[in-house]
């Protein structure tokens, strides 16, 4: 008896003779199908074999010699058959026995819906191609094809089992979205059976199967489902089947319910505001949905996705959430945590923190320590204060510490730039207290070595007990110095019995000053009317020009 009348029709899939589906065994057990475009069934089979790394007790059997490279359809309905006969025989040697006689690869084995307990298979591939079904009572569908590897008795105890499996389980259909979320929380895993924090939506999406058309239907008690389908009670349609598909697809055949199109039914609508997208499952029925009203409507030429698995009706869910600083929305990805667990924007933290530039660390900018060149270090950093750039330097061990004239610390780099050693004290200062005296002295000097010799020419000359103009000379050399004129003391002498000081006029050229005459030479000379040295005079002043020198 061919029970076609009344059934759903099934996909048909594109035919093309040169293209294969396979069933892939090794080691007793089935291992996986396989979709290839070749020639012939060896040729195939050579394929596959080199895929799955050749196994001596492989086989590779035809499901079908006539499918479309991409037939998902005739792959799941494989599965399906499968799983029935895994499920319904699991307390017998099933594995063994499909891998014995490999037929029922292209009969699609499911329960009958016509003559309860029976199974309905494909005689043939011409038959699965126009889907005309034959049914068979459980018996002699397994004397046919393996009463050589069963006993009578395995027969017989596994003809029992299929009947009552094939008895139509309780079904309970609900509109409540908080029966739907358990449903699918407690139930047969699929993509929508995610944790939270797998999925992206503010509420588990579906929750959307809440009315007011489509429901949940499934079979076995809410804290433990065996099998679902998202169903249109008011149509009694259901769409795809999860779990213990056999069984639920009894139940819902014995309750009057057909396997159709989902098109045009309402959901619940969603909005999330952390992300501006509507809440959408992924929908096998029907690839996208629309807004209309107050729900969503399932339309294959809708704008709103229905194919993500993350819970949301967009393909690239851009999470927005409040800085806890400024108060504004941004993306999820634009903002970032801090030490102390706020969430900021990029403008927010790069005000109120930083990264240290030597741990990579991020700080409350209050405790920043400023380096040269904008560089900031944080409080672990070894670092030390330059009171030259006044800014924070690396310590390297100490190696980058220099100790400055009046024991302040000066970072090496700062010193390279503005800093020197005076040759005659030994001693470092800052550039600013220095002059450079190439002919005295081969260096820059400080104004502390200028001072002592300033300081011993003075005691000199003036000891000579000569008159206060000779004090007022020597004054004016000095205080020269320390207006910072490069006006060096080259040599001092006596010059027909008065002190003759040379002095250096780079840059300025002769001039008068308390009534010295600049001489033809370059040698400021006494007037007239000083006194001439005593012989001590003579003497110190020998004394002091042999002193400079010999510096």
């Amino acid at each position: 008896m061919v029970d076609s009348a009344e059934r759903p029709e099934r996909p048909k899939p594109v035919f093309s003779k040169s293209s294969f589906m396979t069933a892939v065994f090794y080691e007793g057990r089935f291992r996986d199908t396989h979709l290839n475009l070749s020639t012939d069934i060896d040729k195939h089979t050579e394929i596959v074999e080199r895929h799955f790394k050749y196994n001596k007790d492989m086989k590779v059997v035809p499901i079908s010699a006539h499918v479309d490279q991409a037939s998902h359809e005739l792959n799941m309905a494989f599965r399906e058959s499968l799983g029935l006969m895994l499920n319904v025989w699991e307390d017998f040697p099933v594995q063994d026995m499909l891998f014995h006689n490999t037929d029922w690869c292209r009969h699609f084995v499911e329960v009958s819906e016509k003559g309860e307990g029976n199974i309905s298979y494909f005689q043939s591939e011409e038959k699965r191609a126009v889907n005309v079904r034959t049914p068979i009572k459980p018996g002699r569908y397994l004397q046919k094809f393996f009463g050589d590897f069963l006993t009578e008795k395995q027969i017989q105890e596994m003809a029992i089992a299929f009947t009552e499996y094939a008895k139509p389980p309780e079904l309970f259909i609900s509109q409540d979205a908080d029966v739907v979320e358990a449903v699918y929380r407690n139930g047969p895993n699929s993509c929508m059976k995610k944790n939270d924090s797998q999925m992206k939506s503010l509420v588990q999406p579906t929750r959307v199967y809440g009315g007011p058309d489509l429901g949940i239907a499934y079979i076995g008690s809410l804290e433990k489902p065996t099998g679902r389908a998202v169903v249109w009670p008011e149509k009694q349609l259901y769409g795809r089947r999860y779990g213990d598909i056999e069984r639920i697809t009894i139940a819902l055949n014995a309750s009057g319910y057909k396997e159709g199109s989902f098109e045009g039914a309402r959901i619940q609508k969603i909005w999330d505001d952390r992300y501006e997208a509507f809440v959408v499952p992924y929908i096998d029925a029907v690839p996208r949905v629309r807004e209309v009203g107050d729900y969503l409507v399932l339309d294959s030429g809708g704008k709103i996705t229905a194919r993500e698995t993350h819970g949301l009706g967009t393909s690239n869910p851009q999470r927005r959430m409040p800085c806890e600083m400024c108060d504004r929305v941004f993306p999820e990805h634009e903002l970032r945590d801090t030490p102390d667990d706020m969430i900021m924007c990029r403008s927010c933290r790069a005000v109120f923190y930083f990264t240290c530039d030597y741990t990579g660390d991020l700080y409350p900018i209050e405790q920043a320590k400023e380096g040269r060149y904008g560089i900031k270090y944080g409080p672990d950093a070894p670092t030390f204060f330059c009171e030259g750039s006044k800014t924070y330097t690396l310590d390297n061990n100490g190696r980058q510490r220099i100790t400055m004239f009046d024991n302040s610390i000066w970072s090496r780099d700062w010193f390279d730039d503005y800093g020197f050693t005076d040759p005659v004290t030994k001693k470092n200062y800052p550039e600013s207290m220095g002059v450079e005296y190439e002919d005295l002295f081969g260096a820059m000097v400080s104004h502390e070595t200028i001072d002592d010799h300033a300081d011993k020419l003075l005691e000199l000359v003036t000891s000579s007990k000569s008159r206060r103009d000779n004090k007022a000379l020597v004054s004016y050399t000095v205080e020269s110095f320390a207006a910072g004129y490069e006006l060096p003391i080259i040599d001092i002498q006596e010059q027909s019995g008065y002190v003759v000081i040379d002095i250096s006029m780079t840059g300025h050229g002769g001039h008068d000053c308390d009534g010295l005459a600049p001489h033809d030479n370059g040698w400021f000379v006494p007037p007239s009317d000083l006194r001439p040295l005593n012989e001590e005079a003579r003497r110190m002043i020998r004394d002091a020009k042999a002193i400079w020198e010999g510096r």
